[in-house]
């Protein structure tokens, strides 16, 4: 190889990688845009998408098993601080409520997680779906509630943490299922 040759190989071999790694990011970044299922969150009345979901002993999870009233759909994950700190006083709210079960979605990475989060002991409506069930929803952050009624339409959406316990909160909910 040439002085001259040798002197610009590095350089060209650079501008090479370069365009390969345009090549994949660009790739990436549009098969991310194409499995991404809405770009803009859920709007109310509009019909939620189905839920993807697994129960911990490995069953599905599906809306077809609650029935046909309102369902109140909450994502979290052990890693998010807030939903930590709500979702035992949201699971209590579930069982209060006039019947409107609380679906609890992780999108903790495994079960594991999960299980080390209820010391071993998983409520039955705490299921597991992969982010992207979130992002169906058009979700970005966590915590995230939806209600939903019996339609699967959705009635409301609630972002970030909550207290479940608040007399108003709980006056403004029963407003929005039953119409009072």
């Amino acid at each position: 190889m040439t002085r001259e040759a040798r002197r610009w190989f590095l350089p060209l071999v650079a501008i090479g990688l370069l365009q390969v790694g345009f090549v994949l990011l660009y790739k990436s970044v549009s098969a991310r845009k194409r499995t991404s299922s809405r770009s803009q969150p859920l709007r109310v009345g509009e019909v939620a998408p189905p839920l993807a979901a697994v129960r911990g002993d490995g069953s599905p999870s599906t809306f077809a098993q609650i029935g046909g009233g309102p369902v109140l759909v909450h994502f979290w994950a052990t890693w998010c601080e807030p939903c930590r700190k709500e979702l035992p006083s949201l699971l209590a709210f579930g069982k209060l409520t006039d019947g409107v079960p609380v679906i609890a979605v992780s999108v903790d990475d495994d079960w594991d997680s999960i299980r080390g989060f209820f010391e071993g002991g998983v409520p039955e409506n705490v299921v597991r779906a992969a982010s992207a069930a979130h992002a169906a929803y058009g979700g970005s952050m966590l915590p995230d509630s939806y209600l939903l009624d019996g339609e699967r339409r959705l009635v409301a959406r609630f972002e970030g943490a909550r207290d479940w316990d608040a007399p108003t909160f709980r006056a403004q909910l029963g407003r929005l299922v039953h119409g009072k």
